[in-house]
C-alpha cells in the first residue's frame, strides 16, 4: 500500500473516531441536563443548554401580550420592565455573538 492511500485511510480514520467521540461528549451533556430535571434541554452544534432562560422567556411572554403596542411604539403597562429586559436580553446576545454563539 502506498503511502498516500494509508495517510487517506487513517484521516478518514480519525474523522469518523473525532466526530463519534464528540456527539457522545455532548450526549453527556444532554443526559447530565436531564438528569438533573431539565426537560428542555436541547444539544446543539456547539453547546447544550438547560432550554430555561428566566428572562428570555419573561421577554417573550411581555412580547407576546404586548406585540401590537410595541409594533405601534404606543404605552402599555408593561413597558419599562419590557426595556429592561430587552437590554438584557441584547447584552446576552452580544456576549454569545462574541464567543461565536448565535440566538
Amino acid at each position: 500500500m502506498n503511502n498516500r492511500r494509508l495517510f487517506i485511510i487513517i484521516f478518514l480514520s480519525f474523522l469518523v473516531i473525532y466526530m463519534i467521540i464528540v456527539v457522545s461528549h455532548e450526549c453527556g451533556h444532554y443526559a447530565a441536563a436531564r438528569t438533573m430535571g431539565y426537560s428542555h434541554a436541547r444539544t446543539h452544534s456547539t453547546h447544550t443548554d438547560t432550554g430555561n432562560n428566566k428572562v428570555l422567556t419573561e421577554y417573550r411572554q411581555i412580547l407576546n401580550r404586548n406585540k401590537e403596542a410595541i409594533n405601534n411604539n404606543l404605552p402599555f403597562k408593561e413597558k419599562d420592565r419590557f426595556q429592561q429586559l430587552y437590554t438584557e436580553v441584547n447584552k446576552m446576545g452580544d456576549e454569545l455573538e462574541a464567543n461565536n454563539y448565535y440566538l
